[in-house]
């Protein structure tokens, strides 16, 4: 009787389940992926980290970041990483994220330029930004937003500084972001220009022009609210919106802030203002604060 109820147990909890996902050996996996015989199947790759155990997602998470930052590195198991990476991280705890944030935030305070460079190609590449320390943001973002101020009309420059800060806009530290707002609205506005070859007179960065799109795309409240002030007081972008194809470019801006919902009640009453053809006359010289003369 006890063997056939052995039986009987072991039917119904054991054999009746499913049988369990092979782990993958971590050793072996990264062997494989140090090949040109790795295949990138997105399926696959996620049906071999999904069932993982909590402890080897980590540790394989740890491995990832480590291989990648090293300074000998195959491009085969580059590129096989920056697949799969994002693909772990879905599944990873936010504790295990927060991991290597920590780890991220270390390489920041050891200045290793060429290390740090690797590791936040690692951090943009998984989507982790969030998990980085509001101090190790501000390091890699403030000379960003300085040399965007500082290149307003020099089209190249600010095509490439635009690009570069796009990754950061939804994680700005907050004392940055009135210069970081003011930089790229001065930017995407541009400014009344003339040519004898050409009848173009609206001269702006058309390479920066999409990426600044993008970020206005990630504001928040407290961004809208930067970009409000910006409008009511920058005495560089006054003059500029003077001139109906700039205010034109000021309202795209203010058009996407509007259509995301996310102002303030006083802020989306002087978007709605500003971005009202109908009473522009009435916005430049009564909705707008005179500036005070330097």
């Amino acid at each position: 009787m006890k063997v056939l109820n052995l039986i009987s147990d072991c039917n119904k909890y054991v054999l009746s389940q499913e049988y369990p996902a092979s782990i993958i050996d971590i050793s072996a996996y990264l062997t494989l992926m140090d090949s040109a015989d790795f295949a990138r199947n997105h399926i696959a790759v996620d049906q071999a980290f999904v069932d993982l155990p909590a402890v080897y997602k980590s540790e394989l998470s740890n491995r990832f970041y480590s291989t990648y930052i090293s300074d000998v590195i195959s491009s085969d198991l580059r590129g096989n990483i920056e697949f799969c990476a994002p693909i772990l991280w879905g599944s990873l705890t936010k504790e295990d994220k927060k991991q290597i944030g920590k780890r991220f935030d270390k390489e920041i305070v050891e200045g290793d330029a060429k290390k740090i460079q690797r590791a936040l190609t690692y951090i943009q590449i998984v989507g982790g930004m969030m998990y980085v320390s509001g101090a190790s943001r501000k390091i890699i973002v403030e000379p960003l937003v300085n040399a965007m101020s500082e290149s307003l009309d020099d089209w190249d420059k600010e095509r490439s500084f635009a690009k570069q800060l796009q990754p950061f806009a939804r994680f700005m530290p907050s004392e940055l972001l009135p210069k970081f707002v003011e930089a790229i609205t001065r930017t995407y506005v541009g400014y009344k220009g003339s040519s004898y070859s050409y009848a173009r007179k609206n001269y702006y960065s058309y390479g920066a022009a999409h990426y600044i799109k993008e970020m206005f795309e990630s504001f928040d409240s407290e961004a809208t609210d930067c970009f409000v002030e910006v409008v009511k007081t920058d005495t560089t972008l006054r003059p500029r919106i003077s001139e109906k194809d700039q205010l034109d470019r000021l309202r795209v801006l203010g058009n996407i802030l509007l259509e995301s919902e996310i102002a303030s009640a006083d802020a989306a009453k002087f978007l709605e203002r500003l971005c009202d053809e109908e009473n522009t006359e009435e916005f430049l010289t009564k909705v707008l604060p005179k500036l005070k003369k330097s």
